[in-house]
């Protein structure tokens, strides 16, 4: 006989992680066939926990290895891993912080175009250009925009402000163990193969 706590459907565990679909040209929550839409406007982004690295998926989870330094690119350890990021961030209205984390070719392409919009002094370490002590960037998401000629669609961004971090918006120390390089990952929801990989 199987043990098993019956739970309300409000209290089930809500999914962290965050997803964009070229087909839609917009952001889910967990997998894309849950047709959880989420809507964006403006995200802030904690500096402390950003990744670049190698991603795959083997038709049963997902493996991401991190670089070990940021942008800079680590030994790829297959050969159906792609780039990928990792980007733990707060999206306005919404009371959990989220994970952006992925490898395909139109999300990689948004995060670094958003990154690109963020005042720096310098990249590693990260130093926020006319940020004050504490501050992280906030940016605005203008849509998504479908290159020519590619299965893909890339979700864009511009800088707003500097802001102050909010007290539910704490940098938890799981998000830093799984962004080292060698980390472990642990299975994920199923990958939709709605556009071509990077």
């Amino acid at each position: 006989m199987e043990f098993k706590i019956e739970m309300p459907e409000e209290e089930k565990m809500k999914s962290i992680y965050l997803k964009h679909s070229a087909a839609h040209k917009k952001f889910f929550l967990g997998k894309i066939e849950d047709e959880v839409v989420i809507d964006i406007e403006n995200i802030m982004i904690d500096i402390n926990a950003l990744a670049t690295g190698w991603g795959a998926w083997d038709g049963s989870e997902y493996d991401y290895q991190w670089d070990e330094k940021f942008t800079v690119m680590s030994e790829k350890p297959g050969e159906d891993h792609k780039r990928a990021f990792f980007c733990y961030l707060k999206v306005s209205g919404h009371d959990d912080p989220l994970l952006w984390r992925q490898f395909s070719w139109g999300e990689l392409q948004g995060f670094q175009g958003m990154m690109q919009q963020i005042p720096m002094k310098s990249i590693n370490p990260i130093v926020l250009d006319g940020a004050e002590e504490g501050q992280l960037p906030v940016l605005k998401y203008v849509g998504s925009v479908k290159p020519k000629e590619i299965k893909s669609a890339i979700p864009t961004f511009e800088f707003v402000k500097f802001a102050d971090r909010p007290d539910n918006f704490q940098t938890p120390a799981w998000v830093l163990s799984e962004m080292k390089p060698g980390a472990k990952e642990e299975p994920a929801e199923k990958k939709l193969d709605d556009e071509i990989p990077f």
